[in-house]
């Protein structure tokens, strides 16, 4: 899948080449879907550095310059880490044109392949993509030109900054203990009385009224909804394999799993925002 973005920026393409090639280390600077970046990596002809790591609206990733040229005003980047499971590999490449001796040209293709299992998605995430791209394009023209950032970007940083809350971590670890023990006291006493573990005995148990089958069937669903999210979520550092998680959700219980998930994404959410 590609998209194709193009905007006219009231600037000479030097300056619009300082910010895009010269600075290729910190979008961060401009881009609204972009809070934190870093160099890394090799230096390439003028650069100090071929790589760079993003923290993003959809998680951390990991890039680096497949093309860079300063004489054209152009490169290319591959996408080596945090790529949604769905894309199996993704990549952009920014091009500048000169119009005039003030104005230039942006023209911005990227592009992404899916896994065969997931080729459905395409048309549901086309647009989203399309979107950001879009997005991408403006935030690079406003900062450009104005030597600022976008409101867009303004606002978002604000709202990233303030989204931490110190005391959810804390919540979401005692929920994990609480959502732990309650079930497996419950699970002790089913093993005493029935002398070992039964599970024909204890699944016809979940369905043995139309009470009882309401919350089973409640929480079947949203136990699989779970596996789903997680399968789905952006992979991020720091967060235990998905298998953990399903495999406290079969064996205690989605009280259990949930939090302990919850509260791994929100200790990785910190550490990002410190990096």
């Amino acid at each position: 899948m590609e998209i194709t973005r193009t905007i006219e920026i009231n600037k000479n393409i030097d300056e619009a080449w300082k910010v895009l090639g010269r600075d290729f280390a910190h979008p961060h600077k401009w881009a609204s879907s972009v809070h934190h970046s870093e160099g890394g990596g090799r230096p390439i002809q003028s650069l100090s550095c071929d790589e760079r790591s993003c923290n993003t609206v959809m998680g951390h990733i990991k890039e680096k310059l497949t093309h860079f040229s300063e004489s054209d005003y152009s490169l290319a980047i591959d996408i080596t880490e945090g790529l949604p499971k769905p894309i199996e590999k993704g990549g952009s490449s920014w091009e500048l044109e000169k119009i005039s001796d003030e104005r230039t040209l942006l023209v911005m293709k990227v592009e992404f392949k899916f896994k065969a299992w997931a080729t459905f998605l395409k048309i549901m995430m086309k647009k989203k993509l399309g979107r950001m791209a879009g997005n991408l394009t403006e935030d690079f023209a406003h900062y450009v030109e104005r030597g600022a950032p976008h409101p867009r970007k303004i606002k978002n940083d604000r709202n990233y900054n303030s989204a931490e809350h110190p005391n959810l971590k804390t919540f979401y670890l005692l929920a994990f203990i609480v959502g732990t023990a309650i079930p497996l006291y419950f699970i002790a006493g089913f093993i005493r009385e029935n002398g070992g573990v039964d599970l024909s005995l204890f699944i016809s148990d979940l369905f043995a009224s139309k009470a009882s089958s309401t919350f089973s069937s409640d929480l079947l669903i949203c136990s699989l909804v779970f596996w789903v999210f997680m399968v789905f979520d952006k992979k991020t550092k720091d967060i235990p394999h998905f298998l953990l998680f399903i495999l406290l959700n079969l064996t205690i219980g989605l009280s259990s799993a949930l939090p302990l998930y919850l509260f791994f994404k929100e200790k990785n959410k910190k550490i990002q925002k410190q990096e």
